[in-house]
């Protein structure tokens, strides 16, 4: 029985990708393969594949194992595989020894395993060590995508190192990779947890330039960070854009401004973000009611907070006890 005739058996490759197998039985049948043809490295590619689509990655290292005793070499195909499985799985460890094993045998890493391995370095922290393996990617030729630079630009972000943010970014336009809406959102986010907001601001602006359109995450995080800084102007222009470009405002983002306005003892506009909630079909919860019973009842507005009280009875919320506090409390 031939090599190409064993790649054609898909009975033969089922029944390792969809029976679970104790590991003793599955080397068993590897070994019974083995003694009766010479699987070719496409051949074993097919078999790490399926194994780590199954997340039986064990397994898929016994077979890798298996080409090496063979003297089959692995290919990029089988390493990028391996390594993808691998990242999934958080095993970071043999993530990088198969890397580094991959390297030392002369395979040129393809823009996937470059961004596995980026991506598992910048979720370990290890900022650094991933802009290492960005500058050998450029070095071996391998161009890199924005799925490469997101993960970067995150943890550059999130560790606070500005300059080297702002620098990776130029250079993914300059490239030509063209940020995507999750590297604005990252860059937006990361500012606003800084309360650099004006910054971020500028993110959004630079964002809109670029024809990246925002999603609800960019807007939501963006109002929430400048109601919390008092910034009304932004905060309106970013609610007002937000609205004219038919995203969806989700009950997250209209309690954001009514906490803000309430802390603020704007309760006048409060209630106009109420209204306007009912006016876009999106239903208060029980925080939207909370916010405006407390302010209402700061602001010495006890009439309007029972009124409310009402109202949010006959919409089918139920009160609480920060609701029952507030009136309480106002009324004493």
């Amino acid at each position: 029985m031939s090599a190409i005739a064993f790649v054609m058996s898909a009975t033969t490759i089922n029944a390792m990708r969809t029976k679970t197998r104790p590991r003793p039985q599955f080397k068993s049948l590897v070994d019974t393969v083995n003694k009766r043809i010479s699987p070719n490295v496409y051949t074993l590619n097919t078999i790490i594949s399926a194994l780590c689509k199954d997340g039986k990655i064990q397994e898929a290292i016994f077979v890798f194992d298996l080409m090496s005793q063979r003297g089959t070499r692995p290919d990029v195909i089988t390493y990028t595989m391996l390594i993808h499985a691998l990242c999934k799985f958080g095993e970071w460890r043999l993530v990088r020894n198969f890397f580094a094993n991959m390297i030392a045998s002369e395979i040129l890493p393809s823009v996937l395993t470059f961004n596995s391995m980026i991506y598992i370095l910048c979720k370990e922290g290890q900022s650094s060590e991933a802009i290492e393996i960005l500058e050998l990617m450029t070095r071996k030729g391998v161009k890199a995508d924005v799925v490469t630079y997101n993960p970067l630009i995150q943890g550059l972000c999130h560790s606070g190192q500005w300059e080297e943010t702002t620098s990776l970014l130029n250079r993914t336009m300059n490239e030509g990779a063209h940020p995507d809406v999750v590297t604005f959102n990252s860059l937006i986010n990361a500012l606003c947890k800084q309360k650099r907001t004006s910054e971020a601001f500028a993110v959004l602006e630079l964002m809109i330039q670029r024809n990246v359109k925002p999603n609800v995450v960019t807007y939501s995080c963006s109002i929430y960070e400048f109601c919390s800084s008092g910034k009304w102007t932004e905060a309106t222009t970013v609610l007002n854009r937000m609205m004219n470009a038919g995203v969806h405002l989700d009950v997250v983002t209209f309690n954001s401004l009514i906490n803000a306005l309430c802390k603020e003892k704007r309760t006048e506009e409060a209630i106009t973000m109420l209204e306007l909630m009912s006016q876009r079909g999106v239903k208060p919860d029980i925080v939207t009611y909370n916010c405006l019973i407390r302010g209402l009842c700061n602001s010495d507005k006890c009439a309007e907070a029972t009124s409310l009280f009402s109202r949010m009875l006959n919409g089918g919320v139920q009160p609480d006890m920060e609701t029952l506090r507030s009136l309480i409390n106002a009324l004493d």
